[in-house]
């Protein structure tokens, strides 16, 4: 079961990668502010669950 997690964790590593390089040569992007906004959207999908309490 770990195994295949990681598997799909990689696949997934290579795809942002794969379309990281796209949407910098296809389009007028500045690196820095799409990749800190990508940094953002991550640490906030992180950090929800510590913040946000479940209980009632």
């Amino acid at each position: 079961m770990l195994r295949v997690f990681l598997r799909a964790e990689i696949i997934k590593l290579v795809l942002y990668g794969v379309f990281f390089i796209l949407a910098y040569k296809f389009f007028s992007v500045a690196i820095l502010p799409f990749l800190l906004g990508f940094m953002l959207a991550q640490a906030a999908f992180w950090l929800t669950p510590l913040i946000v309490n479940r209980e009632p």
